[in-house]
């Protein structure tokens, strides 16, 4: 690993249609992502790549519809000050896949969050 560095804090993927191949690449054995935002070219909703995410403990935060991604890890400390409830579920070809449907935040202080 270059530099060393095992943790990612916030990553960034916009590869212009290359990002699920780079996802499906990735060393995630070696490098802990807490969140990155990703482009999607499908041009609709992509169930697959959802559920892919969730298998590798990430929760899709939030989406543009169909255009950008944005997934935390489940089991990251931050998501311990969010209430949600994951359990809004799609069906697509018999898959479930679980959105993060976000609430409020527990609490307001910027600094509880680091």
């Amino acid at each position: 690993m270059a530099l060393n560095i095992t943790t990612i804090d916030f990553l960034s993927l916009d590869v212009e249609g290359a990002e699920k191949a780079i996802l499906r690449t990735f060393p995630w054995d070696k490098i802990y992502i807490r969140s990155f935002v990703m482009e999607n070219n499908v041009g609709s909703f992509d169930y697959e790549l959802v559920k892919e995410m969730n298998e590798k403990g990430f929760l899709i935060l939030s989406h543009g519809g169909n255009s950008d991604y944005f997934f935390v890890r489940q089991d990251d400390p931050i998501m311990k000050n969010v209430d949600f409830q994951p359990t809004q579920e799609f069906l697509d070809s018999g898959s479930k896949i679980h959105i993060l449907n976000p609430g409020r935040t527990k609490k307001r202080d910027p600094k509880s969050f680091l």
